[in-house]
């Protein structure tokens, strides 16, 4: 089986600048050699996909301090793979993959900077 480069997406739309995740799902989904998908959170039936892939970005909006427009950090997978029936962070998706498919998959966040995330509000700032 062919492997391919995985970009996990999260973010709500609805809620401004959480929606930088699905704005870049969109604007990378025609990649060749990379699955694009997208949901609200990462979950655990991510770590399945994660498990079949050559490398995984998984990208999702950030608040913080400094100048930079984006962060991009590698991902170590967490300890423990608990997780709750919600949302999971991509430490513990990636340590999912390997206790579950004994996947070893290189991976990293890209965080995007945003400024508002106020509720039920769409679009982008600026």
């Amino acid at each position: 089986m062919e492997q391919r480069g995985l970009i996990l997406a999260a973010g709500n739309p609805a809620r401004q600048d959480d929606g930088l995740g699905p704005a870049a799902a969109a604007a990378l989904e025609d990649l060749n050699g990379v699955i694009v998908d997208c949901g609200y959170q990462f979950n655990v039936e991510d770590a399945g996909a994660v498990a079949t892939s050559s490398w995984v970005v998984f990208i999702d909006a950030f608040v913080g301090e400094g100048d930079d427009p984006w962060r991009l950090e590698p991902v170590t997978a967490a300890e423990s793979a608990g997780y709750t029936s919600h949302a999971v962070a991509p430490p513990q998706v990636v340590a999912l993959a390997d206790e579950i498919y004994g996947a070893n998959v290189p991976a990293f966040t890209l965080g995007i900077r945003g400024y508002s995330f106020e509720m039920f509000e769409e679009g982008l700032t600026q």
